[in-house]
């Protein structure tokens, strides 16, 4: 199998038509919204730098993945990649669990219910994946704060993100917290930058929900 499907249209069509089946019952509960298929598909391919495109991470964590999105679609993508779904809401957990059996990647992918902000100091976590992803997670504060510390050294966080995001990620003082900007790319579906963990976080990292939201680290 390749490291990396480089053309989303590569993808098999019966395992894609099998998770757009199982993704139905998500979609009818409003967990997933109305966005086609092959859009989703063309999108999670935008989380791919060019990096992985000759060396994809072993591991790969999704943060906030809800029923499983990018994270089931970059599983695809990537055949090599151990994946990790990560969510707090336990019935769209259950979603992403039906969803990985019907595309076929259930024995790569493991779905975790519990706050990231709980796993990322588990020491069978924390600094435990060569990669993170997140889309719609929240403002790059936030994570930064909750990504950064699941990614081992010289690991990388990619992020969606809009003109707004992507300016606030750029003028963040990374270095102070490890990591630097390692990437920023433009593609047809959207926008994405790629954070590297260059070096030690504070062990307080991440900190509870409201110290995060009341003090911002950047």
């Amino acid at each position: 199998m390749p490291g990396v499907v480089l053309d989303p249209a590569e993808v098999d069509r019966a395992r894609l038509e099998a998770l757009d089946r199982a993704w139905a019952p998500a979609r009818r509960h409003g967990a997933l919204g109305s966005t086609p298929l092959p859009h989703l598909l063309r999108h999670a391919a935008g989380f791919v730098p060019a990096a992985w495109r000759v060396r994809p991470p072993d591991t790969l964590v999704d943060l906030g993945s809800g029923v499983g999105l990018p994270g089931l679609l970059l599983a695809l993508l990537m055949p090599g990649c151990a994946v990790t779904l990560v969510d707090a809401r336990a019935r769209r957990c259950d979603w992403a669990r039906v969803a990985a059996v019907a595309c076929g990647v259930a024995d790569r992918v493991t779905v975790r219910t519990s706050r990231l902000e709980d796993l990322a100091h588990r020491a069978d976590a924390r600094g435990g994946f060569g990669a993170a992803v997140a889309r719609s997670l929240g403002p790059p504060p936030e994570v930064f704060e909750l990504g950064v510390p699941l990614v081992r050294h010289d690991g990388l966080l990619v992020v969606s993100v809009d003109t707004t995001g992507r300016r606030r990620w750029e003028d963040a003082p990374l270095g102070q917290w490890g990591a630097a900007i390692a990437a920023t790319w433009t593609r047809g579906e959207g926008s994405w930058i790629a954070v590297r963990r260059t070096g030690p976080l504070p062990a307080e990292l991440p900190r509870p929900a409201r110290a995060r939201r009341s003090a911002p680290l950047f």
